[in-house]
């Protein structure tokens, strides 16, 4: 009877034992198990998400899978929408087109052409050394009446208001990419012997247009203003006064002057 005593009581501790180990070998999940207990470990700051995930993947590391993180909601609900988008920058933009302005010159023979480009540029050609003249002279531009009509050798009287017509017909070609000008400047012709001196009248016409402008007693004719890109052809006619002059030889000079305004 002892001995069975002792046997019962042998069985009895096995089996505790036994049941204590298999209660140890299954924990409950997130709540026994030490790495997956809510607010310790790895799970201290845990809390429930909605609508989020985060995807970390370190193939050399250790992870854990975080149950109850799950996104919810259609795909149409969390689909983002792509395109329709764009950057946009204004800045100013400048350019600075310097002026130019050009005239050709012709008359008696002679050429010349000058061009000045950008503000401040001044083309200036001094001819007065060369062989190039402005020429009043009987045998080369004959007489004028006041009507600026050609007179023949026959009908030349001294008294009749004749004058002296200039060799050539003059033309000024000019042209600028800004408004402009076309003055003419012309100082007294002086007798080289006595202190005698005249002044010369011009006319001047666009080509094309059918009157002429008169300036008598020349000092400075203005022709303009023209606008910009726009090309013009002066024409010009010159003469000075016959009757009543002392004969001999007078000198002065004419300036021809394109200009921007």
């Amino acid at each position: 009877m002892k001995k069975m005593m002792v046997l019962s009581l042998a069985v009895l501790l096995v089996l505790g034992f036994s049941l204590n180990v298999f209660a140890e070998g299954k924990p409950t999940p997130g709540v026994d198990d030490p790495e997956f207990k809510i607010g310790e470990g790895i799970f201290e700051n845990y809390e429930n998400f909605k609508n989020f995930t985060v995807e970390e993947t370190d193939i050399k590391g250790k992870y854990k899978v975080i149950s109850g993180a799950r996104t919810t909601g259609t795909v149409e609900e969390i689909k983002m929408e792509q395109g329709d988008q764009e950057v946009k920058v204004i800045i100013n933009t400048l350019a600075n087109i310097p002026c130019y302005i050009e005239m050709e010159l012709i008359g008696n023979a002679g050429w010349s052409r000058g061009v000045s480009f950008g503000a401040g540029a001044e083309a200036l050609m001094d001819r007065t050394g060369e062989q190039h003249w402005m020429l009043f002279h009987s045998d080369f531009g004959g007489f004028l009446n006041e009507n600026w009509e050609s007179v023949a050798q026959e009908d030349v009287n001294p008294g009749s208001d004749l004058y002296l017509h200039a060799c050539d017909m003059w033309e000024a070609r000019i042209y600028a990419n800004i408004d402009y000008k076309l003055d003419v400047i012309a100082t007294p012709l002086e007798h080289v012997e006595y202190d005698e001196e005249i002044q010369m009248d011009m006319r001047h016409t666009l080509e094309g247009a059918p009157n002429w402008d008169e300036e008598n007693n020349l000092e400075t004719a203005t022709i303009g203003p023209f606008n910009y890109l726009e090309e013009n052809t002066v024409l010009m006619q010159f003469r000075v006064p016959f009757d009543d002059v002392p004969a001999g030889h007078y000198e002065g000079d004419i300036t021809f002057r394109a200009y921007s305004i």
